[in-house]
């Protein structure tokens, strides 16, 4: 009896370690330099961005359209809750629309945790297909922990986004086509300015408190023939300032500081989630009472000293899709194991990136596929790298794909952060390869 015991505990361990092979794997600690089959500066040194440098016309117009369905979805964000009980506020889809003689590009900003890659993946065959009038597409998201959820179809997606419905990707389909047409009727001529400020106490490290941050509040700024105004904002802070339990649909902060920025005399306000990958705001607890205030007082600081700056040649307009080469999925498990990329791929999608590339005159707007780490554009100082070519940089996450949470190296071997241990699923080194990336970007624009 004894030795049968032992047998069968011999061959469970056999069995559990046989398993854990297939399963795991080590750590890859190279970078993307030493692999000679991932040539990424090369790639972007022979990209041809479109572009319409000859034209004078410079057009504007924006709209915005609610993305909840008239049937029940789960919760985006902490762990799935399956059917949300009320709507606080209502979340949006919003768009901006640049036009100049020959190119039109739409930016979009969804109200969800992010921007689902099987919607990406419809308007992209819309812009392909020529249904839809447009050129190029920039997408980002506000980053709530409290949207809608059920539109990603992986196993892993579902236990993060909740059951996937098809219902719901069709319906935030739909209206995407709906607000793009919308805006596209409300074009006219137009000026535009770029504008940043420092802010005070509204941003910390979340990985590391004694961390940069960037503090930075920057967007743009568009007066139509009408004198109307429209104000897109991009800011660093998680969306994440509501309980984790809460089944109520709202955008937290970016929706209220959207109401607070129109009540001031916008005529239109979008949000966009910018480097919030490591950063969460400050000051603040949980609830809607709080996030009202820190609305108001991220506004207020608008009204403080503020940089403004006329965009040089606005009619001129580039942009292109980018491709990143990535190393395979290192989702990490232990200091020095991942999940394979195997087992990886079946819990998830396969991870593809690229960079969304847009510049209107001399502002750069890049699309990460990640959550992006603002202390990685401070530490490596990309926004002065810009400036000194004469360019402005708005840096932005969620761009419709997603490889996880991109951060400073150094945190890597260092940090247990969830943020560092389980939703970097790329490796170490990716901060300082993204960095190259977004240099490499400027130079060649």
């Amino acid at each position: 009896m004894a030795k049968s015991i032992l047998k069968f505990f011999t061959l469970l361990i056999l069995v559990i370690i046989s398993i854990l092979i297939l399963l795991l794997r080590p750590i890859d600690r190279s970078t993307i330099d030493e692999d000679p089959g991932l040539p990424p500066l090369a790639l972007i040194e022979n990209s041809e961005f479109e572009s319409d440098s000859l034209s004078n016309s410079f057009q504007a117009g924006w709209a915005r359209v609610s993305m909840i369905p008239d049937f029940p979805t789960p919760l985006a964000g902490y762990a799935p809750r399956e059917r949300y009980e009320s709507v606080h506020d209502t979340l949006f889809i919003n768009c901006l629309i640049l036009k100049n003689a020959k190119q039109t590009i739409a930016l979009l900003s969804f109200d969800l945790l992010i921007v689902p890659p099987l919607l990406k993946e419809l308007i992209e065959q819309d812009i392909q297909n020529k249904d839809l009038p447009i050129q190029f597409a920039y997408y980002t998201a506000s980053h709530t922990h409290n949207g809608i959820g059920g539109w990603d179809n992986s196993i892993g997606g579902q236990l993060m986004t909740g059951t996937f419905n098809e219902k719901i990707l069709v319906h935030l389909h739909e209206q995407t086509k709906v607000v793009i047409d919308l805006a596209l009727t409300n074009i006219q001529p137009a000026s535009v300015s770029y504008f940043e400020t420092r802010t005070e106490n509204m941003v910390r490290n979340r990985v590391d408190e004694g961390s940069k941050v960037d503090d930075l509040l920057k967007g743009i700024e568009i007066i139509n023939a009408y004198g109307q105004k429209a104000i897109l904002t991009t800011f660093s802070a998680h969306a994440t300032n509501i309980q984790s339990k809460s089944r109520e649909l709202s955008n937290d902060y970016p929706g209220m500081l959207n109401d607070v920025l129109e009540s001031k005399g916008y005529d239109f306000s979008m949000f966009m989630a910018g480097t919030v990958g490591s950063h969460s705001t400050k000051g603040i607890g949980k609830g809607f009472e709080e996030i009202n205030k820190y609305s108001i007082d991220l506004a207020n600081q608008l009204d403080n000293e503020i940089n403004r700056f006329a965009i040089e040649n606005p009619s001129r307009i580039s942009f292109d899709n980018i491709l990143l080469p990535i190393h395979d999925s290192q989702l990490r498990v232990t200091d020095n194991l991942r999940l394979g990329d195997e087992a990886f791929n079946k819990v998830f999608s396969p991870l593809d990136a690229n960079i969304k590339f847009m510049e209107v005159g001399n502002v750069i707007f890049l699309g990460m596929p990640c959550d992006f780490s603002g202390e990685i554009a401070v530490e490596d100082e990309l926004y002065e790298y810009a400036a000194s070519k004469g360019k402005h940089l708005i840096i932005t996450s969620f761009n419709g794909e997603y490889i996880g949470y991109i951060t400073e190296d150094h945190h890597y071997e260092h940090s247990h952060h969830s943020e560092v241990m389980n939703m970097n699923w790329v490796g170490p080194h990716y901060g300082e390869y993204f960095s190259k990336i977004i240099k490499k970007i400027i130079d060649k624009s």
